[in-house]
This record gives C-alpha cells, structure tokens and sequence, in this order.
C-alpha cells in the first residue's frame, strides 16, 4: 500500500514525548499508512518500545550525511534548485536542515509522497520547509510551545514556517489566539487534532496533566472544569496536589504571567 504521507520527527521513538509516540501508533492503527522519518537515531534501547507493524526510517548521522549530499551533487545527480542551494546555503547556521532536505526529498518522490507532517518546530519544521522550496512538496506541522513561541536567528524564521505551512496543528487556544495575532496570515489555518471528549462513565483510572498552570498550557480555569466531568454520582473523586515549579518558564515578555517568574504547577488525579 503506498504511503498516504510522511511523518517527520527530529528524534523517533523519543520517550520524552511519549504522546507524539503514541499518536504515531493510533496513525498506523487507523491505516493512515504513514511513512515514519526520523532524522536522529533514538537515544533508548529499542526493547522499551512496543513493536510497529511499519517501517520506522533513520536518516544518516549528520556528517555522513553532508558527505552523501556532495558526493550526489559533484556527480549532478541532485535537481537543479538543490544544486544552486548548496554552495548559496552551506555555511549559514541550521544549513544542516537543507542539507537534509536535499538528501530525503528523491527519497519522497520515489515513494510518490506529495506531503509531508512535521512535529515540534525546532529541527523537524525547517527541514520540511526546505522540502518545500527545493522539491515542491506541501507540508504541515505540530508546534508545542517554547518551539513556536520563542524566535530564533536562524535564517529560515518562526514567521516562515507558519507562512509556508498548508496547516499548523497546536493543542490550545492560548496557542492558536497567539499564532493568529503574532502572524495574521495564520488566521484559518491554526487548528486543533482530535480530542478524546467521551469516555466510559464511572470507568476506573487515573487523569494526571502535569504542567505549569498557566494560558499556555491550555490548564487556566481547568480545576473548575473538571468536576463538571467527574461527578461524584459516577463514583469519580477528585484530588489536587500543587508544588513549586522546578524551572522559570518565561519565553517572552508577550506570554502570559510575568516573564522569568517561577509559576506553580498542579496535577490533578481522578481515581474511581
């Protein structure tokens, strides 16, 4: 069956973000056909990964990449944007992202994939972007949080991403409202990826956000909502512990709370 599309990962399975594992899974689950494109090897041993039924494709180590690339280009093997863009790009800072780009793009086209989904902004969106540019291929991503907020010096900025992007996919309002002020040629195409909104009622089990208490994360006003879904006639009970944040979450004056200050996290449990 050819793949319907590509998922792009800077690091693939990372069980820091367990929850981009698991959404590569329900994909695959869903005969979605995804074809699944790590640019960096995992840093765990692959025995704490349940087992995909699909191919899971690593690019090279960074070096042994670029050595690839102008070995390709030295024998005119490379199109003719990705030709002129190498000696015009190289040295800039981030240029591994194009570098990568002209590597996967013949990789694509072979299998007939026509666009590609990126997730987290830092490595994954640029090389997508650079996809774009060099071969023509649409593409898509998830941004999180620090990963859209923050601006960077590299050439290729946050504003050209979510301008070059045919959708952006972000997890709250917070987020979206600032993407569509911050670049209001966003507006319409910031959205939101299925939620899980109904469940077993008096299922057991436990419900454990934990994160900053703040707009960013989508958790304002969250402890007043809940009870609304765990009522105690369902035997639901509800508990809430609160510390100190262990770090400053402060990427720009523009987000909400006052910048650099240290806010208090809390995670909420739901246990029959």
């Amino acid at each position: 069956m050819p793949h319907s599309f590509a998922y792009l990962f800077e690091r693939f399975p990372s069980f820091v973000q367990t929850f981009v594992y698991r959404e590569a899974v329900e994909m695959v689950r869903q005969g979605m056909n995804p074809w699944l494109v790590s640019l960096r090897r995992p840093e765990e041993s692959d025995d704490l990964a349940e087992k995909l039924d699909v191919e899971v494709f690593h690019a090279p180590e960074e070096k042994a990449l670029r050595t690839e690339v102008d070995e390709r280009r030295a024998r005119h093997e490379l199109s003719g944007r990705a030709y002129r863009a190498i000696p015009k790009h190289r040295r800039e800072t981030d240029s591994q992202r194009m570098f990568e780009a002209v590597w996967l793009g013949p990789l694509l086209r072979a299998r007939g994939i026509r666009h590609v989904h990126a997730h987290f902004g830092g490595v994954a969106v640029p090389t997508a972007w650079w996809l774009r540019k060099l071969y023509g291929l649409s593409y898509s991503f998830t941004g999180h949080a620090n990963d859209i907020f923050c601006p960077t010096d590299f050439p290729v900025s946050n504003a050209d991403l979510v301008r070059d992007a045919r959708f952006v996919v972000t997890e709250t309002d917070y987020a979206r409202r600032w993407m569509e002020e911050k670049y209001p040629w966003a507006a319409g195409k910031v959205g939101f990826p299925p939620m899980l909104r109904d469940g077993p009622v008096g299922a057991a089990g436990k419900f454990v956000p934990r994160a900053a208490l703040c707009r960013e994360k989508g958790l304002w006003g969250f402890d007043r909502g809940l009870p609304v879904v765990a009522r105690p006639r369902d035997g639901v009970c509800l508990r809430h512990r609160r510390w100190r944040a262990a770090r400053r979450v402060a990427p720009g004056a523009d987000r909400a709370g006052e910048a650099g200050k240290p806010r208090a996290s809390r995670r909420t449990e739901i246990a029959s």
